[in-house]
């Protein structure tokens, strides 16, 4: 059997509250099941609080390389689609673009 803690005060309280035999049943699954969810929501509350740290840092680092991807495909894709008229960029803007794509190969 279990510790006392744990069935001792139910028991006693039905005696002396002269409870039938049903309603201690009752009384005891739902003290176990809300102290089977009071647990469960702590667990998940405590879990939140050790990897919120972790989630954030992850979360602005997945948006920042989502952001710098967006613009460079917006770059390219105005530099070298035929979908479009192009636009004229100019000299010094051509050669830092190039620059750019000699480090990212």
């Amino acid at each position: 059997m279990t510790a006392p803690d744990h069935w001792a005060a139910i028991s006693l309280l039905g005696k002396v509250s002269n409870w039938t035999e049903q309603r201690l049943i009752g009384v005891t699954v739902v003290a176990g099941f809300g102290h089977i969810l009071l647990s469960v929501i702590l667990a998940l509350a405590g879990f939140t609080l050790i990897f919120s740290a972790y989630i954030s840092a992850l979360t602005a680092q997945l948006i920042g390389a989502l952001m710098l991807a967006t613009g460079l495909y917006v770059i390219f894709n105005a530099l070298y689609s035929t979908h479009h008229k192009k636009v004229r960029m100019p000299k010094v803007a051509k050669k830092a673009l190039s620059g750019i794509q000699g480090t990212m190969l």
